[in-house]
């Protein structure tokens, strides 16, 4: 039985001596290869091997409608294609492809959740991730700095009960005044 080789010589079980005995063990050459039609591929050591993408970005932070926001996407892996796969972006910012930063000014305050995908030659992650927008930057860091002071600083608010009997007296004063 003769074994197709891609090699340049053919390699036959057949016992010397024509016997027509199998030797697995003692191939001898043949001097008139043929050559296989089709050859398997050989790996070409000049092709690096990519690492399968596994996509590391975990959260994203939230935005305001009408300011600047970018992000960058993280993920292991080289050559990396982005996409959104489901799902979509605020209007107003995009995907970049080849970078993976996701840029741009938001129109509308929302919540937006959406399915990113990186893909290179050796395979391809997927990963859910959202952008919450908010409307009005000025009123929500105003709200925070409020809070921040009025809990001594951990931003969780209460109002200070001095405030508050201050607040009461002058109401009490007010009406007072008025009768």
């Amino acid at each position: 039985m003769n074994y197709p080789s891609i090699g340049a010589i053919e390699y036959s079980t057949a016992q010397p001596g024509g016997n027509g005995g199998n030797s697995e063990n003692n191939p001898t050459p043949n001097p008139n290869p043929t050559p296989n039609p089709n050859p398997s591929p050989s790996p070409n050591p000049n092709t690096p091997t990519l690492t399968i993408p596994t996509i590391t970005t975990s959260y994203l932070n939230y935005g305001y409608v009408g300011y600047d926001y970018e992000v960058t996407l993280q993920a292991s892996g080289e050559n990396l294609t982005w996409s959104i796969i489901s799902g979509e972006l605020p209007e107003g910012l995009e995907l970049n492809e080849t970078s993976g930063i996701i840029s741009g000014i938001p129109y509308y305050e929302g919540y937006y959740s959406f399915t990113v995908q990186a893909e290179n030659s050796s395979g391809k992650d997927t990963k859910k991730l959202s952008i919450t927008i908010y409307d009005d930057y000025v009123n929500n860091n105003e709200n925070e700095n409020v809070n921040s002071r009025r809990s001594g600083g951990g931003g969780s608010g209460g109002c200070n009960s001095g405030i508050m009997i201050s607040g009461i007296a002058l109401i009490l004063g007010l009406l007072l005044k008025r009768k």
